[in-house]
């Protein structure tokens, strides 16, 4: 019983490759630094390429220079499964980091935790306090 319950953890971290694996969801614009209620915002842009209704949790993590992770936003969003895919955009919000360049990584899962895009990694730049 121990054994079954190990191998169906294992599996649960899988991307789901019946569905698309980690090309459900690609970035088709950004991730474009904004700002939002006097808060840095970066936008991520995906495109959804499954016939299904998928919702899922888009993060962005920040490392500092020495490769640490210092901080992560979440921003949940649903697409549509329509012809030809569907687009919408998340907002991940950075608030009280100290000022200088992070560098950032943006990818997506589903609410079950199965992962649903690929990691993309950019530099995030703060004016600090």
């Amino acid at each position: 019983m121990a054994v079954m319950l190990a191998v169906g953890a294992a599996q649960a971290a899988q991307a789901d490759v019946f569905v698309g694996g980690t090309n459900v969801w690609t970035i088709v614009a950004g991730p474009t630094p904004q700002t939002l209620s006097g808060s840095p915002v970066e936008v991520v842009t995906y495109s959804n390429h499954v016939a299904v209704e998928v919702i899922g949790i888009v993060i962005m993590v920040l490392r500092n220079a020495a490769g640490q992770t210092v901080y992560y936003s979440t921003s949940s969003i649903t697409l549509t499964g329509e012809p030809g895919g569907s687009i919408g955009s998340a907002y991940l919000v950075a608030f009280g980091l100290p000022g200088g360049t992070y560098s950032a990584t943006f990818f997506a899962f589903t609410l079950g935790g199965v992962p649903i895009s690929a990691p993309t990694d950019s530099m995030f730049a703060m004016s600090g306090p």
